[in-house]
């Protein structure tokens, strides 16, 4: 039995430790298709609520008399870590998608193995296999097995079973000329693909992006998740798009919510 002037008799059962959090967003126009946003990190859900006021001083000293409730709505601050394109159209505010071949040049860079199995002409040397991949590449850096950095001017070239890395500005002497036949190397070579075939969309073409939105809360331990469905929201940029090189890439959005007919959405109580 509930304890006088307690709403509840189960405390720790009503406390929530979120366990798990996931935004369903559909695009208006976009029939049933939900969009799962996918890893969702720093969300906040604002409520809005503001009041006029209004003080009476009849006795002369001012006392509030009526407060009346001016204005409402809710805002979300969500961050998403998860990048792909339709979160990335959300964050760029994107236009119309096109999935067809594009001319950009994508640039990949790799660390491979390779050995020494002969000298040809110094400054030229013959590789046990293809640090390129099959392709012409540009080598950024060479390094011995036992770390010294060798100089970074070399090009891997050749065909199958004979590709060979050539000193390009150090042809007299340094180098590889002075490594005996089997030393282990390993190369960073950089490669551009000219035309890959992907997901292309206009940036910034966009003033708005409508829809629903529902997320949903759930609790460590069981107990309520909260589930929150909103009727109508535009969503829009909010923030540095940070691309950190040894964290998570996140896309931080503000989420907006609009009345329809009268209602912003509803909040479902489910006990699970």
């Amino acid at each position: 039995m509930a304890r006088a002037g307690y709403l509840g008799s189960n405390v720790s059962r009503n406390m929530q430790i979120p366990h798990g959090v996931r935004i369903m967003f559909k695009r208006t126009g976009a029939g049933t298709n939900w969009i799962d946003m996918g890893d969702v990190s720093d969300l906040s859900v604002t409520p809005l609520a503001e009041f006029l006021e209004h003080f009476s001083n009849q006795d002369g000293r001012n006392a509030l008399a009526k407060r009346i409730l001016t204005n409402r709505g809710v805002s979300i601050e969500a961050t998403l870590n998860e990048i792909n394109a339709e979160n990335l159209k959300l964050a760029f505010l994107g236009g119309n998608t096109s999935n067809t071949a594009s001319t950009v040049k994508v640039t990949t860079s790799e660390v491979v193995a390779a050995t020494i199995v002969a000298p040809i002409t110094t400054p030229i040397w013959i590789l046990s296999d293809d640090p390129a991949g099959g392709s012409t590449a540009s080598v950024l850096r060479v390094v011995s097995e036992d770390g010294d950095t060798l100089y970074p001017d070399y090009t891997v070239a050749g065909t199958a079973g004979s590709y060979y890395i050539e000193d390009d500005d150090h042809q007299a002497a340094g180098g590889l000329d002075d490594l005996p036949v089997g030393t282990k190397l390993h190369i960073t070579y950089e490669t551009e693909l000219s035309s890959t075939t992907g997901t292309t969309f206009t940036i910034l073409d966009d003033t708005s992006v409508e829809g629903q939105l529902q997320f949903q809360i759930r609790n460590m331990e069981g107990g309520l998740a909260q589930i929150l469905e909103l009727d109508s929201v535009t969503i829009a940029p909010s923030g540095a798009i940070t691309v950190p090189v040894d964290a998570v890439q996140q896309l931080p959005l503000t989420i907006t919510a609009q009345i329809v007919n009268g209602e912003f959405g509803r909040m479902h109580l489910v006990d699970v």
